[in-house]
């Protein structure tokens, strides 16, 4: 995979999040914002991914991070909500 290619990194941590694989997801999704730290679906979804390993603290980061970066989405907002319940993501929230 090309070390300059933040997309390919992203797809991959997305394929991995399907197969259940949040670790490695995780790795892939820090792999494209190491390439890209404005990069704020992977921000999302290292959240989304952090949340799903119940580690919330963390996922609250990352959602705050994406809301700095793109303050008129909603969606990260309420899983982020959820994060701070120390709750897992709630069904009927995806992957962006």
């Amino acid at each position: 995979m090309s070390p300059l290619a933040p997309e390919a990194w992203y797809e991959r941590g997305l394929a991995l999040y399907k197969l259940d694989s949040y670790e490695d997801a995780l790795q892939s999704f820090d792999a494209a914002l190491k390439l890209d730290e404005n990069y704020v679906d992977a921000w999302n979804n290292k959240g989304v991914t952090l949340d799903k390993l119940g580690r919330y603290e963390e996922a609250i980061d990352c959602y705050e991070q994406f809301l700095r970066s793109n303050p008129g989405t909603p969606e990260p907002g309420k899983t982020r909500a959820s994060a701070e319940k120390a709750r897992p993501v709630p069904n009927g929230f995806y992957l962006l």
